[in-house]
């Protein structure tokens, strides 16, 4: 099973800086383990600060895998049994794929996984051969699950016991990673969210201003080598307030004397720059690009700045221009025809004759003001008539009063279930105080029961007894017992034994000897084969 993984961007992680390489090699991001104070699926523990004393050992750990011809894809932890005289051997059956870098970037960083669970995860980079083995280009189409090998010669852990003297957590103290494995997309990784992937970009807070510095020392030296200038394009339509706007403007300031409504400049695009807005203008005649910088605002709309600035030599037009020539076209001559149209209303204005010799405003001196007041009185009259006629209610709507029906219905129904969530609170508040008071008493019994420890070293889980579980308990204060190195023996004989219980974990003598615990042997398999 293929486990989703995603980083989470608020919170820090660093820039991974791409060089070149080989083209036969493919870089790929790892992400080794997960750590926490609570066990993993294999219930193993790495917290942070051993993780990070971990990190040391995996600059030049190489990544193995065992590919499967037939299932095309990668497997387990591969070994195989062979015979030779008499004698079995376990032998690797994994074939190194890639390497981690002995300056490879080693990093913690926060992920959400299956979109459910939090987990920091250290991380670091790593190459894959995906020229020698093609095999291997799965890795970087896809990513795969994965898992490291740790080193069982110099692997410092212990497993605590439960009330029964039976092994529960495997706590690492310390450890060498001996190798990064491939897994197969069906063979589900010990820590979830483990892969390797393509690598993943992100920036560090640095990024946005080195990456300026970096576009405008490129632009300076293109101009110095008689190159030419790119710009950002800004959003804007033929048609629209602002390239009616530039287009009016030209046409005033630049006319074509033989082409009325027309200017000796077209509109080539509309940039921004650093924050500055312009156009570029292409002179009709000659064929020369011209810069034209203004400001825009709600308040006074188009300001240009400054005269025309010539751009010819540092300026090349895009292969798809910004404003179709068609469309263009199309807007000049409608531009035209509404001019000509202005024009031609003002014209037949100016040329109306006075049909009445009274000045607007003015009274005729023969009528009557008696007869204003009566037509004003009759004008308001009128007007009320027909607001009483044009006046309704929202009871007049039908579809008003249905919704207004349902809302009362369902407002009906929802008091109802306020009230019935209400009385089963109060009823089940004394089942849930009588359990929650059971619970508390398991986890008071929990913390008892580690008399081994002092109240300082319990001083977290008694302070947060209520919101740890009882599991939570029990691994954080048998962490601090390994930390401790509190003995677990639990034989009623060495009761009063002070020494801690220690089991050498090196040797694989250890395995066949009928003397070594069972729970022992299991932490040695467990070692041999942690994911």
């Amino acid at each position: 099973m293929k486990h989703k993984s995603v980083p989470l961007l608020d919170h820090p992680c660093e820039f991974i800086n791409i060089v070149p390489m080989n083209p036969l090699i493919s870089k790929c991001q790892i992400k080794v383990c997960y750590v926490s104070d609570k066990p993993n699926r294999n219930r193993s523990v790495i917290t942070k600060d051993v993780a990070r004393e971990m990190a040391n050992s995996l600059p030049g750990s190489p990544i193995v895998g065992f590919y499967n011809e037939v299932s095309k894809d990668f497997e387990e932890h591969n070994r195989t049994i062979t015979i030779s005289n008499g004698n079995f051997a376990i032998e690797d059956a994994t074939r190194p794929y890639g390497f981690v870098d002995l300056n490879a970037k080693v990093w913690f960083q926060k992920y959400l996984d299956d979109d459910q669970v939090e987990r920091e995860y250290l991380v670091t980079e790593g190459y894959i051969w995906t020229g020698q083995y093609p095999e291997a280009q799965r890795i970087i189409d896809k990513g795969n699950n994965q898992s490291m090998e740790l080193d069982e010669n110099t692997l410092d852990a212990t497993w605590t016991k439960d009330e029964n003297g039976k092994p529960k957590f495997f706590i690492i103290n310390e450890a060498v990673i001996s190798k990064l494995c491939i897994l197969g997309e069906e063979c589900e990784p010990c820590f979830e969210g483990s892969n390797i992937t393509p690598v993943q970009f992100s920036f560090n807070d640095n990024f946005q201003t080195e990456m300026l510095s970096m576009m405008k020392e490129l632009k300076e030296y293109l101009l110095s080598e008689g190159g030419t200038q790119v710009f950002t394009r800004y959003a804007v339509e033929i048609g629209d307030a602002l390239w009616s706007a530039l287009y009016s403007y030209i046409e005033k300031t630049y006319p074509d004397g033989e082409n009325s409504w027309c200017s000796i400049y077209r509109i080539e695009g509309v940039f921004e720059e650093g924050g500055q807005k312009f156009a570029i203008l292409q002179n009709r005649s000659d064929m020369k690009y011209f810069k034209l910088a203004f400001s825009l605002n709600e308040a006074e709309g188009l300001t240009p700045s400054g005269e025309l600035e010539e751009v010819t030599k540092t300026y090349q037009p895009s292969s798809e221009p910004q404003f179709s020539l068609d469309a263009v076209e199309q807007f000049e001559t409608e531009y035209k025809k509404q001019k000509e149209e202005e024009e031609k209303d003002k014209d037949d204005k100016s040329k109306e004759p006075e049909t009445d010799d009274k000045k607007e405003g003015e009274k005729d001196p023969e009528e009557n003001p008696k007869d204003d007041d009566e037509k004003s009185k009759s004008e308001d009259k009128d007007d009320e008539e027909k607001k009483k006629k044009n006046k309704y209610t929202l009871e007049d709507i039908p579809e008003y009063v249905e919704l207004a029906s349902k809302y009362s219905e369902l407002e009906t129904k929802y008091n109802n279930l306020v009230e019935e969530n209400t009385q089963l609170k109060a009823e089940m508040e004394p089942l849930v105080q009588f359990k929650n008071a059971a619970e508390k008493e398991k986890k008071q019994a929990m913390i008892d029961s580690f008399c081994m420890l002092s109240d300082e070293d319990k001083k977290d889980v008694i302070e947060n007894i209520d919101t740890y579980s009882l599991d939570d308990i029990e691994a954080k204060l048998s962490i601090i017992c390994v930390r401790n190195k509190v003995s677990f023996n639990l034989d009623d004989d060495n009761k009063d034994d002070n020494k801690p219980t220690v089991y050498n974990l090196q040797g694989d003598g250890l395995l066949d000897d009928s003397s070594t615990p069972a729970w022992v042997k299991a932490a040695l398999d467990v070692a041999k084969t942690l994911n």
